[in-house]
């Protein structure tokens, strides 16, 4: 696999760089109540 990202659908996204180095990032929102 080069580089580049790859989502698993769950919120998990793999970020391959150029140099061959992977970090897993984890993306997720916060809902506040109405007040």
């Amino acid at each position: 696999m080069g580089a580049g990202k790859v989502c698993d659908g769950a919120g998990w996204l793999l970020h391959k760089r150029k140099d061959g180095r992977v970090q897993w990032l984890y993306r997720y929102n916060v809902h506040r109540a109405p007040s």
